[in-house]
């Protein structure tokens, strides 16, 4: 995977992971055979403790026979079956007790590019909130309170450094899509997927999302000079270069864990960090203040 801009380019190359029918049928064997064993008795004691009650009180019934004692036998071998198979399909993988049902789904039955399912949910699930509140904030369906006057000296230092705290936003998210969360899911054949090192990284692009949305509020909460308003409006929206990155790489992962299972093709993929809108009239309108201003 790479992103657009030098030295984000991710040539990382890994197996993909997935457990056959054949897989699960071993481990659910191994994993409950015990088990299975316990519930066979268990459930024969009961059901047969029935019998003899009901061969007690009823005895034309006849219900001490091989026939019932197969019958029996073949219902405690079922429910146990059927026991051990609820247990086996509802078990929470070791690490996962804190996510949703759909990744824990995901993770027991790593079906082919389960990798990249769990990927794509873990990261959506944690900023489908921000998102919703970002795409508000962008679209101006919320008031932000504003709490800090400045003036036009205050204003200057201030959007000084608006594009490096963008720049920094984009570098970590760089640095968080194209190499650590990469290099997660993509491991060497033979390994397997390390958990708590998604869900740290899912975490962390979380965090950035959210600062994605302080910095677009920080914005809106200050009263700045009336002459600067027209500048100001021009930077209002810089914060959709992450957002959309963030929609590329959940439609990346979303495009390979929908594949065929048959097509094991490389993946390839760009995320584009387009640059801020309005960038270019950003800067026309900036030098033109600087003149007037003598800044």
């Amino acid at each position: 995977m790479e992103s657009e801009g030098p030295g984000a380019e991710n040539p990382r190359k890994g197996s993909f992971t997935y457990i056959s029918w054949r897989d699960h049928l071993l481990s659910f064997i191994k994993a409950y055979w015990r088990r299975f064993f316990l519930y066979v008795l268990a459930l024969f004691g009961v059901i047969w403790g029935v019998i003899e009650a009901a061969n007690f009180f009823f005895p034309g019934l006849n219900l001490d026979s091989l026939y019932a004692l197969g019958g029996v036998l073949s219902l405690c071998v079922l429910g146990s079956t059927i026991r051990c198979g609820v247990e086996y399909r509802n078990a929470v993988p070791e690490g996962m007790e804190n996510e949703s049902l759909t990744a824990q789904n995901i993770v027991r039955s790593k079906r082919p590019f389960w990798e990249f399912a769990l990927a794509h949910e873990l990261v959506s699930s944690r900023i489908e909130k921000i998102d919703i509140d970002l795409d508000d904030l962008l679209h101006d369906r919320v008031n932000v309170k504003v709490d800090r006057n400045m003036d036009v000296d205050d204003y200057i230092g201030w959007l000084k450094m608006r594009p490096d705290n963008l720049s920094q936003l984009v570098d970590v998210s760089k640095q968080l899509f194209v190499f650590d969360l990469v290099n997660t899911i993509s491991v060497k054949e033979g390994d397997e997927v390390d958990l708590k090192a998604l869900i740290r990284v899912a975490d962390l692009i979380e965090k950035l999302y959210r600062d994605v949305y302080v910095y677009e509020v920080e914005g809106r909460s200050i009263k700045i000079p009336e002459e600067f308003g027209y500048l100001h409006s021009l930077q209002s929206q810089w914060a959709v270069v992450i957002s959309d990155a963030v929609s590329q790489l959940l439609n990346i992962l979303d495009s390979v864990a929908n594949r065929t299972k048959d097509d094991l093709s490389p993946v390839e993929a760009k995320i584009n960090f387009k640059a801020p809108p309005r960038i270019n009239e950003f800067s026309e309108e900036l030098d033109r203040l600087r003149v007037r201003f003598d800044l």
